[in-house]
């Protein structure tokens, strides 16, 4: 069959504007890439050996495994592609006891994903829970080795501080080895770091 040049122009144009027709196997998702520094608070468990793991949450759906890159002490991870709209994301920090998982860390944030883009997300601030309600938080009850599944078992105010320079803080913003009040306010973010 011969093209008549009118056909033939007609032809090319519709190939350069297209049909109107969007190709369905064009994916247009993007990813929420987490770049998180550790809290100082988690560095120590790292050097003390602990088994310290951290997963993204989507909009509380089912865990995503982040990996640690502890010579930058960053904590990385990419999301699966997701579709672009807005999104809740959170961060756990926890340890495996048991076969129990125990968040000694949480943070959250909304974010956006753009198409065909890679959203770079970081957290902050990070909030400290007590998983067993006694006033000390699962990662100043980690640090002091009491029970935190038992709010009968709580850490020694007598207990002195390491020489590694951190002042732990129950949710009451009670010094966890000295006793002594932090603040008058209790903050919701109920734990926190001090270096010297």
């Amino acid at each position: 069959m011969k093209l008549t040049p009118y056909l033939f122009v007609f032809t090319l144009l519709l190939q350069a504007c297209g049909s109107g027709v969007q190709d369905s196997n064009v994916d247009t998702r993007g990813i929420a890439r987490v770049q998180q520094t550790m809290p100082p608070s988690l560095r120590r468990l790292v050097n003390n050996t602990m088994d310290l793991g951290a997963q993204l949450r989507i909009d509380g759906g089912t865990p995503i495994s982040l990996n640690f890159d502890f010579q930058n002490n960053l904590i990385k991870g990419d999301s699966p592609k997701l579709a672009a709209k807005s999104y809740h994301f959170s961060l756990e920090l926890f340890i495996n006891d048991s076969n129990a998982v125990i968040i000694l860390a949480r943070a959250n944030m909304n974010a956006s994903i753009v198409s065909k883009q890679t959203k770079t997300i970081s957290f902050d601030p990070f909030f400290y829970p007590d998983q067993d309600g006694d006033g000390y938080t699962n990662l100043a009850e980690l640090t002091a080795q009491t029970g935190i599944h038992d709010p009968l078992d709580k850490p020694d105010s007598s207990i002195l501080s390491s020489s590694e320079n951190y002042i732990l803080h129950d949710a009451l913003g009670i010094d966890l080895f000295t006793g002594s009040i932090a603040s008058q306010d209790a903050s919701s973010s109920n734990y926190q770091d001090l270096i010297n």
